[in-house]
């Protein structure tokens, strides 16, 4: 029910369904089960797609300590939601808000924060920040 929501458009629907889901699956699994984490980076999607970004960005990073610990640092999924949470913080303009202006110390907190990182995903990352 909630993709179908999500795909449309109904937000507030989506999320409500996401919150219904997401209650059950960590009664049944656990908090950092595969399982719950995408719903927990679908709830961080959604949030994105209505331009809360402040609210996905705290879901992607719930999902990606989530996923980081429960998959590693170079499984796809959690490379696809720190490239997602990346994408957010460049829409949200993070360069002003949490890093200052300078483009080399969003780069910079970025391989700090998350050295395990693949190069190129870092590199890619960095690319984004300087040219945006």
């Amino acid at each position: 029910m909630a993709n179908t929501y999500n795909s449309q458009g109904e937000y507030g629907k989506a999320l409500v369904w996401y919150q219904r889901a997401l209650d059950g699956r960590e009664k049944a699994f656990g908090k950092d089960h595969p399982v719950t984490l995408a719903t927990v980076n679908n709830m961080a999607n959604t949030y994105n797609s209505q331009g809360e970004y402040g609210k996905a960005l705290v879901w992607f990073q719930r999902a990606l300590d989530g996923r980081e610990k429960a998959l590693g640092n170079d499984h796809p999924d959690t490379l696809a939601t720190a490239k997602h949470m990346s994408n957010t913080c460049i829409k949200q303009d993070c360069r002003k808000r949490w890093f200052g202006v300078s483009p080399l110390a969003v780069g910079l907190s970025l391989v700090v924060g998350t050295a395990a990182l693949p190069v190129l995903v870092l590199f890619s990352i960095f690319l984004w920040c300087w040219f945006l």
